[in-house]
Parts: structure tokens; C-alpha cells; sequence
């Protein structure tokens, strides 16, 4: 029986043994799943991290360093030419052309693939430790790192030119563009990278200004350049809010009945402590600040406020109408030329008694989006006039598709009157074209007897300048701010 008993818990503490050790397998099995998880999860959240930290610092689309860590780079070598002034560094600051006209045309997909295009072919021109980035939209940021010569930049960024001239194929379509790269080099006094991006930033806007496709090295001129254009914008945003300009009236003559055929207006700017400020210059800077607008409904206001007390036709002999000199930018949206339209509503003035002068240069630049517009304004009423003809590149396609009333030759044309035989034909030709076409020409800066007498020669029918009627300056115009 003792035996018997023995044998029982010999047994049963075998087999007690076998679960015991059964169990601790599983158990060891579960572990090591579950270490087996959590390791693949740590592998997994470093992933994401890295990724996190590498998408902080990358630009999404072309996978470059982005402007942070182009920035974060620049600060060492910022603070390495500050130790070690020998060493050389350059930032060059990248900007296409034409980018916008591919994502207009072909969409943003292909504008997209452009950008990730650029960014290879930049790349190919660099050398391994220099730093690309992007700046964001179409515009690129370089840091070249410690290179030997001056040279060495002009001779880099003349390859990065060449090589985004050269054709991309996008959706099947070859397409062009370029690009105008501003050059800083880095130097000791810099205390930031903005600081040094800025700079690059003013040199670039100089190379675009010169003509694109070429490269311009940044130097303090340029600086003190953008502060004063700065300064003339504030001023010209104020002096517009406290209407301080001056408006003048000259009229476009008949030169047969000495009638005025409409009066144009126009403003002077004479500041108190910059003093006269040249026509050309404050339509710049207004177009520039993005006040163009706001500078040509002041002038239409303007016009309208001075048509309702000018006498009626019985009394001065002839329809009295005025010219307004009016930006292309208002004609490429619709509710901008509604807006136009409203003014000359509110104003309680017939559309007929108005007359818009558009220059033949914004012509040429957007010609493929105004057209509607136009219509627009003329089935209004709207007498049009193409000023400035033949001082930019207008095809004669123009005369044909839009419909002008008048077409105003250029005044440099005129001033070589009499003694240029080869100006005189040219008008002449323009006269004949303009005859067949049913519009007129008008000769603009009249400013002698002799340029006067060649173009009554050739029976010109209308002119303007100071030789025919000087500019009148108007009195202050109580107009409203609607």
C-alpha cells in the first residue's frame, strides 16, 4: 500500500511537472508575442517620428529641405563666416517664369510635375554639400557651402538658367520657362538668414525688373533702392486716402474745326516734401502696390463729378465727354468692370459721355483675357481708345479684334514731326489702315507749329498737346469715397 501510494505521487507529481512546465512555455510563448509587438510597435512610432521629423523639415512635393531647415543651415553658416571670414557662402534666390500660365493651362498636376522637374535639374547643377530648398510657390532657395572663388556662383547659377530654359514635357505638351536668380553672398555683418534671404530676394526682383532670365548679384544700392520705393508707397496709399492729388484737363482736338472731340483727365502728384512726382513713376508704384485700381476710380469719380456741372451741348457747341486712363487689371474679372459700371450708374452719368484710354503695353501682356470685358464696356456705351500705339509690340491683329473708336499713335512718333520722312509714312499708313477699319486716329504731343503743319499735311484729323490747348488744373472735387 506504501509502494502503491509512492507510485501515485511519483505520478501525479510528474505530471503536475508537465503542466507546470507546459504552462511556463505558453507563458514564455505569449512573452515573446508580445515583445514581439511591442518591438514592431517602437519600430513602427520611430518610423513615424522620423517621418514626422523629416516632414517638418521637407517640403511635400519635391521632397527638398523646406524654409525652416534651409534657414536653421544658413544660421551655422552665418556664424561659421563670422569665425572663419575666408570662408566663402552665397545664397541665390530662384524665381520661374511662367509658372502660373502652366497651372492656368494645364493644371495643377502639371504644374506640380514642373516643380518636381525644376528641383532635379537644380539639383544636377549643385554640387553634394550645397543645400537646396523650397522657398514655396515657384520659388527656390540655394546655400552654396564654402566653395573656392566668387566665380563659382555666377558659373553655378548660369547653369541652373540654362538648364530650366531648356523644354519640359508636360502632358504631353513642350512648354518653356526660365529663371531670374537674385545672388547674396554671406558676410560677416549679417545677423540673420532673413536677413541674407531679403537680400537675395531685392537682387532677384532687380534681375526680373532687367528682363528675366538672368542672374543679379545683390549689393546695399539695392537696399536703400526698396526702402525708398517702400517709403513712396506709403506715401502714395495716404496721399490717395486724403485725396491729395491734383486733377488736370486737356482736350483731344479736331484739328479741322478746332472743336474738342472729349477732354482727357488725368492727376498730378506733388508731394510736400518729395515734390512732383512723375506720372509714369506713381502709376508704377501704384501698379506695384496693387492701388491701380483704387487710383483709376478716383480719376472716374472724379470724371463723373465734372460731367454733371459742365454745360449741355446746345451751350459749348459740341457732346461734352471726358477720357479716364484705365488699368487692364480692371478688366480681368467681371465684377471688376461691373464695378466700373456701378460708379458711373451712382454717379447719375450716361456711359456715352465717358471715354477709357487703355495702354497698348498691358494690352500686349494680357491681350488672351480681356476681350470679353471690352465688349462689355462697349455695349455700355463706353467711348475706347488704344493709347500709346506702336510704343510696345501690338500686332495689328488688335485693330482688327477689339473694338476701339480711336487709336492714339504714340507721342515719340511725333516729336521727330517733321524732319522723320519715315515716322510721317508710318502714320499715314496707320491712317489708311484705321480708314478701312472704321476708327480714328488720334496724334498725341502736339507740341509745335511744324509737327502740327506735317499732320494737317496728311490730313490728320485729330491731335492733342500743350501747342494745341495746354492742361488745366481743376479745382478740388467734392468727390465721394463709395
Amino acid at each position: 500500500a506504501v509502494a502503491l501510494e509512492r507510485k501515485f505521487r511519483a505520478e501525479a507529481m510528474h505530471a503536475y511537472s508537465e503542466q507546470l512546465e507546459e504552462r511556463v512555455k505558453e507563458r514564455t510563448i505569449e512573452l515573446n508575442r508580445a515583445n514581439d509587438v511591442l518591438r514592431q510597435q517602437i519600430e513602427e512610432r520611430k518610423e513615424i517620428e522620423l517621418k514626422l521629423l523629416h516632414d517638418a523639415h521637407h517640403d511635400s512635393l519635391t521632397d527638398l529641405p523646406n524654409r525652416s531647415m534651409f534657414a536653421s543651415r544658413l544660421e551655422l553658416a552665418i556664424a561659421n563666416k563670422q569665425r572663419y571670414p575666408e570662408n566663402l557662402f552665397a545664397v541665390l534666390f530662384i524665381d520661374l517664369d511662367r509658372f502660373k500660365i502652366i497651372n492656368d493651362t494645364l493644371g495643377h498636376h502639371a504644374g506640380d510635375e514642373f516643380l518636381i522637374e525644376v528641383s532635379k535639374r537644380i539639383t544636377k547643377c549643385i554640387r553634394g554639400h550645397d543645400l537646396l530648398a523650397r522657398h514655396g510657390g515657384d520659388e527656390f532657395v540655394l546655400l552654396l557651402d564654402n566653395f573656392d572663388y566668387t566665380s563659382d556662383v555666377e558659373e553655378i547659377s548660369a547653369r541652373i538658367i540654362d538648364s530650366i530654359s531648356e523644354p519640359f514635357i508636360l502632358d504631353d505638351k513642350e512648354m518653356y520657362s526660365g529663371a531670374s536668380i537674385g545672388i547674396a553672398h554671406v558676410e560677416p555683418y549679417y545677423r540673420s538668414a532673413d536677413e541674407v534671404i531679403r537680400d537675395a530676394d531685392a537682387a532677384m526682383y532687380q534681375a526680373k525688373s532687367l528682363g528675366r532670365g538672368r542672374m543679379v548679384i545683390f549689393d546695399k544700392s539695392m537696399r536703400e533702392r526698396l526702402l525708398e520705393e517702400l517709403e513712396l508707397e506709403n506715401e502714395f496709399r495716404r496721399s490717395l486716402r486724403d485725396r491729395e492729388f491734383e486733377c488736370y484737363l486737356q482736350p483731344v482736338i479736331n484739328l479741322n474745326t478746332k472743336q474738342p472731340l472729349y477732354h482727357e483727365i488725368y492727376v498730378r502728384w506733388v508731394h510736400p516734401s518729395l515734390g512732383k512726382i512723375s506720372r509714369e513713376q506713381f502709376r508704377q508704384v501704384a501698379e506695384q502696390s496693387g492701388l491701380i485700381l483704387e487710383l483709376d476710380l478716383y480719376q472716374l469719380r472724379a470724371a463723373c463729378e465734372l460731367l454733371k456741372t459742365w454745360p449741355d451741348a446746345e451751350r459749348v457747341g459740341y457732346e461734352p465727354k471726358i477720357a479716364v486712363n484705365v488699368s487692364i487689371n480692371h478688366l480681368l474679372q467681371s465684377s471688376l468692370v461691373q464695378k466700373i459700371l456701378n460708379v458711373i450708374s451712382e454717379a447719375g452719368v450716361s456711359p456715352a459721355a465717358l471715354v477709357f484710354e487703355f495702354d497698348e503695353n498691358d494690352l500686349n501682356r494680357r491681350s488672351q483675357y480681356i476681350l470679353p470685358a471690352i465688349k462689355k464696356l462697349k455695349r455700355a456705351g463706353v467711348t475706347l481708345v488704344l493709347d500709346n500705339f506702336g510704343s510696345g509690340l501690338a500686332s495689328l491683329s488688335y485693330l482688327f479684334s477689339y473694338p476701339f473708336d480711336y487709336i492714339k499713335i504714340d507721342h515719340r512718333f511725333i516729336k521727330s514731326l517733321p524732319r522723320s520722312l519715315r515716322n510721317l509714312r508710318l502714320i499715314q499708313s496707320i491712317m489708311l489702315i484705321s480708314g478701312h477699319l472704321k476708327f480714328d486716329v488720334i496724334a498725341e504731343g502736339i507740341d509745335s507749329y511744324s509737327q502740327l503743319e506735317a499732320l494737317t499735311e496728311i490730313e490728320c484729323i485729330y491731335g492733342q498737346g500743350k501747342y494745341l490747348e495746354s492742361s488745366q488744373l481743376l479745382p478740388a472735387l467734392n468727390q465721394s469715397s463709395a
